[in-house]
């Protein structure tokens, strides 16, 4: 399959149809190895140490939702 896929790119005419059909190819293999968030909100607080950005704002490991959120807002995006 990889190999289909290099000669596909290698070939070097790509048209709009196959950029949709690999548009359409990479939200369906995200999707499907799409990691699960959730297990970081059981992590203790001591544990917790963000990198700048906006979750330092936050004063421990945020909440079971919002990284429920995160990953259906993820999704979402994949399908858009």
């Amino acid at each position: 399959m990889i190999g289909a896929f290099d000669r596909w790119v290698a070939s070097g005419k790509t048209s709009y149809t196959d950029l949709a059909i690999f548009r359409i190819v990479y939200a369906v293999l995200a999707l499907i190895t799409l990691p699960r968030l959730d297990f970081v909100s059981k992590f203790p607080g001591s544990l917790y140490r963000p990198p700048p950005g906006p979750f330092r704002l936050l004063s421990g490991v945020p909440p079971h939702p919002v990284f429920l959120a995160l990953q259906v807002m993820l999704m979402l995006s994949l399908v858009c």
